[in-house]
């Protein structure tokens, strides 16, 4: 189910959206740039959302001053509490990004929703068997809590199920892409083509890396630093879709290898996410994604680029397993040869 068919079912004035927004990371800028895109294209009133660090919110968002922006704990309280509706509005909280904060949000949820009458309405989340026992328990407070869950993949609705019989079967968030209007976002788009060159090359290979432990981690970097190293024809664009002041040593990384590789350039995450994924669909016949990412891999395949299949979670080979893709490699297993095999084939027989 769809943003747009959600907003038609059920009443969503006068909302608070929560999600990890404010800290960057690309898909959580995503997921909060379509909602907002969807609630203003529909006509919703009366929304607000949490962002945790206002001097970012420039870079990956759309100017929306009908909409309220919350930062701090007493900001929160406050709308909570004049808010008919709280929305978690997407991402794989309970799986292997669980940590302490969700946790109490979900006991926020919990006491929101069963001494404040709140309705709790969870859309395009994500719950898997990788998380902790936290997790778990976070999962029931909230699975109690909610009005609504619309599991964005089969293990999640499967999981959420044991706890709640209004739990549905929907799809993340961003599935909802191609049903916006986007033109708003087409300057940007074709200033990110510029910036990256598409057009000046046959092939680009955008490469999205992730902050990983060295047994995953590793043989993938190597891979990567072996193919750019023999291959000095293919335009290569590195990135991890996170801001650059949140990874420093690993940008600086990245920075010296474009400095000995004149075919590699750099993308720093200081972008519309909506605008990314349009210069993606423009330009999809020239590009190819390699992005350890859930949200990059998404969009991609949104957007109609070829991206190669790597998986780090279940959350990632959930998405791909939708796809109907066939094989899927787990990141720690990533090797030359088959990145290669994915970046020289042909268009009809690429994976």
């Amino acid at each position: 189910m769809k943003i747009k068919e959600i907003i038609n079912r059920y009443d969503l004035n006068s909302s608070l959206i929560f999600g990890y927004y404010g800290g960057g990371n690309y898909g959580d800028e995503l997921l909060l740039e379509v909602l907002l895109s969807a609630f203003d294209e529909a006509g919703v009133k009366d929304v607000s959302y949490m962002y945790q660090r206002p001097a970012l919110h420039d870079r990956y968002h759309a100017q929306r001053p009908e909409r309220k922006r919350i930062t701090g704990k007493f900001g929160l309280l406050v709308q909570m509490l004049k808010s008919r509706n709280i929305i978690m509005g997407g991402g794989g909280h309970w799986g292997l990004d669980m940590n302490l904060n969700v946790f109490i949000l979900s006991i926020a949820f919990f006491v929101a929703n069963f001494i404040f009458r709140k309705k709790i309405y969870l859309i395009g989340v994500g719950y898997y068997g990788s998380t902790n026992r936290l997790g778990h328990a976070s999962a029931w407070l909230v699975a109690k809590s909610a009005e609504v869950i619309f599991a964005r993949d089969e293990e999640t609705y499967h999981n959420f199920s044991a706890f709640s019989t209004r739990t549905v079967r929907g799809e993340d968030i961003a599935f909802s892409i191609p049903t916006l209007d986007l033109s708003q976002f087409d300057a940007e788009a074709e200033a990110l083509e510029q910036r990256l060159k598409i057009t000046k090359y046959p092939k680009t290979v955008i490469i999205s890396l992730r902050r990983l432990s060295p047994s995953k981690g590793e043989p993938f970097q190597r891979a990567i630093k072996e193919i750019i190293a023999r291959d000095p024809e293919t335009h290569f664009v590195l990135t991890y879709l996170e801001p650059r002041e949140h990874l420093p040593d690993e940008y600086r990384r990245i920075d010296e290898l474009a400095r000995k590789n004149k075919h590699v350039d750099i993308l720093d995450n200081d972008f519309n996410p909506l605008a990314f994924y349009e210069m993606l669909r423009q330009h999809a016949d020239k590009i190819r994604l390699v992005a350890i990412q859930y949200h990059g891999q998404l969009v991609a395949h949104l957007a109609g680029a070829r991206h190669y299949p790597v998986i780090y979670d279940n959350k990632v080979d959930e998405l791909l397993k939708q796809f109907a893709i066939e094989p899927r490699v787990k990141v720690e297993n990533v090797t030359l040869p088959g990145l290669e095999g994915f970046i020289y084939a042909e268009e009809e027989t690429a994976a």
